[in-house]
Protein backbone atom coordinates (compact mmCIF):
# COMPACT_ATOMS: atom_id res chain seq x y z
CA UNK A 1 0.00 0.00 0.00
CA UNK A 2 1.24 3.42 -0.48
CA UNK A 3 -0.41 6.79 -0.49
CA UNK A 4 -0.05 9.60 -3.69
CA UNK A 5 -0.82 13.33 -2.55
CA UNK A 6 -1.35 16.02 -3.70
CA UNK A 7 1.02 18.70 -2.37
CA UNK A 8 0.87 21.36 -5.17
CA UNK A 9 -1.77 24.45 -4.47
CA UNK A 10 -3.26 23.06 -8.03
CA UNK A 11 -5.30 20.68 -9.34
CA UNK A 12 -3.89 17.12 -10.75
CA UNK A 13 -5.31 14.55 -12.40
CA UNK A 14 -3.80 10.98 -11.75
CA UNK A 15 -4.98 8.17 -14.77
CA UNK A 16 -5.89 4.64 -13.42
CA UNK A 17 -4.88 2.43 -16.41
CA UNK A 18 -5.62 0.72 -18.73
CA UNK A 19 -8.77 2.01 -18.49
CA UNK A 20 -7.95 5.59 -18.61
CA UNK A 21 -10.09 6.41 -15.33
CA UNK A 22 -9.10 10.10 -14.93
CA UNK A 23 -9.06 10.79 -11.00
CA UNK A 24 -9.05 14.66 -10.22
CA UNK A 25 -7.05 15.23 -7.32
CA UNK A 26 -7.41 19.01 -5.22
CA UNK A 27 -4.71 20.60 -3.57
CA UNK A 28 -3.77 18.80 -0.27
CA UNK A 29 -6.22 15.35 -1.11
CA UNK A 30 -4.69 12.02 -1.38
CA UNK A 31 -5.48 8.93 -2.89
CA UNK A 32 -4.67 5.25 -1.77
CA UNK A 33 -3.33 2.83 -3.93
CA UNK A 34 -3.56 -1.20 -2.40
CA UNK A 35 -1.74 -3.59 -5.07
CA UNK A 36 -1.32 -7.49 -4.42
CA UNK A 37 0.91 -8.98 -6.67
CA UNK A 38 2.68 -12.02 -7.12
CA UNK A 39 5.96 -10.67 -9.36
CA UNK A 40 5.08 -7.19 -10.81
CA UNK A 41 3.82 -4.48 -8.52
CA UNK A 42 2.28 -1.37 -9.55
CA UNK A 43 3.59 1.29 -11.91
CA UNK A 44 3.55 4.75 -11.28
CA UNK A 45 3.84 6.65 -14.92
CA UNK A 46 5.02 10.20 -15.14
CA UNK A 47 4.63 11.45 -19.12
CA UNK A 48 3.67 14.92 -20.71
CA UNK A 49 0.59 15.56 -22.82
CA UNK A 50 0.27 17.54 -25.99
CA UNK A 51 0.06 20.69 -23.85
CA UNK A 52 3.29 19.84 -21.80
CA UNK A 53 1.41 19.48 -18.89
CA UNK A 54 2.93 16.65 -16.59
CA UNK A 55 0.39 13.34 -16.52
CA UNK A 56 0.78 10.97 -13.99
CA UNK A 57 -0.79 7.11 -14.73
CA UNK A 58 -1.28 4.11 -12.19
CA UNK A 59 -0.58 1.00 -14.17
CA UNK A 60 -1.29 -2.86 -12.47
CA UNK A 61 1.16 -5.52 -12.14
CA UNK A 62 0.02 -9.07 -11.89
CA UNK A 63 -2.58 -8.56 -8.92
CA UNK A 64 -5.39 -6.95 -8.07
CA UNK A 65 -5.47 -3.12 -7.76
CA UNK A 66 -7.69 -0.99 -5.26
CA UNK A 67 -7.22 3.03 -5.90
CA UNK A 68 -9.24 5.31 -3.04
CA UNK A 69 -10.41 8.39 -2.71
CA UNK A 70 -11.98 9.68 0.85
CA UNK A 71 -12.48 6.17 1.09
CA UNK A 72 -14.39 5.15 -2.55
CA UNK A 73 -13.03 2.93 -5.00
CA UNK A 74 -11.97 5.02 -7.87
CA UNK A 75 -12.38 2.30 -10.27
CA UNK A 76 -16.25 1.60 -9.68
Amino acid sequence: MFVIDNGSDQECVLHIEPECIPCVMGPGESLTVRDSYDRSPVTVRLGRDRTGRTVVSIWPGDGDVVVEKDGVDVMK
